[in-house]
């Protein structure tokens, strides 16, 4: 039974075909392609509501009581007075959209009190949430995958988590023959907050249009930035 399943003439040829495949990927190259901008320079040095930072502190229930009070026990230490929960600080800074999908991706930094970068987060709006510490950030981080493939990932060079560092995104072109784009981008703080800029640009949004064939997702035909 086996030997006719792998002397059929047409498994016989997809095997072939899958080898070659492998083959053909495993001596993938990569290719700096510059982004796509969708809007005018003067649109996109506008403030983006979306880019508004979210600040969230949690506050112990000592420290509620108190303030409901608004009075403090004598008795307590000042060490105890003193005791706070740190301040978790988000900021938006870009949404990933791909026509191939209707799941989008937030790309999100995490802050502390000093508006230090503590990590990078990815938030799908199915709910999912990846966090990436910043010890792992000089490593390729997957930021959108679809049907198993890895269509967005970003590297951080020489990360410094208070100028950050500049950026490489990544994504396949062609799957069926290994190729691979990437254009350079910079997470900057600037004007007293952080964002992503490439060309000197600020961007918000990065929309992926998917490449084909016969209905089958192969690649990424460009990224667009706004």
């Amino acid at each position: 039974m086996i030997s006719i399943l792998f002397c059929h003439p047409y498994n016989i040829w997809m095997f072939r075909y899958l080898a070659i495949l492998l083959l053909l990927v495993s001596c993938s190259t990569t290719d700096l392609q510059p982004p796509v901008f969708m809007v005018s320079e003067e649109a996109s040095q506008q403030t983006v509501q979306d880019n508004q930072v979210k600040t969230i502190q949690a506050k112990s229930t000592r420290r509620r009581q108190s303030q409901t009070t608004n009075s403090i026990d004598a008795n307590e230490s000042d060490e105890a007075l003193t005791q706070k929960e740190p301040l978790t600080t988000e900021v938006k800074l870009a949404t990933i959209t791909t026509d191939y999908t209707e799941r989008t991706y937030d790309l999100i930094l995490s802050l502390d009190e000093n508006k230090q970068v503590t990590a990078i987060k990815t938030k799908s709006n199915k709910g999912k949430v990846k966090n990436y510490p910043v010890h792992v950030l000089n490593k390729q981080i997957v930021l959108v995958k679809a049907v198993g493939v890895s269509l967005v990932t970003l590297l951080c060079r020489d990360f410094n988590q208070t100028s950050g560092c500049a950026i490489e995104i990544e994504y396949p072109s062609n799957l069926t023959y290994g190729k691979f784009l990437r254009f350079e981008s910079n997470l900057v703080y600037q004007n007293d907050q952080w964002q992503l800029q490439s060309q000197n640009r600020q961007f918000t949004s990065m929309h992926l249009v998917a490449k084909k064939v016969f209905g089958i997702l192969i690649g990424v035909e460009r990224i667009e930035l706004r």
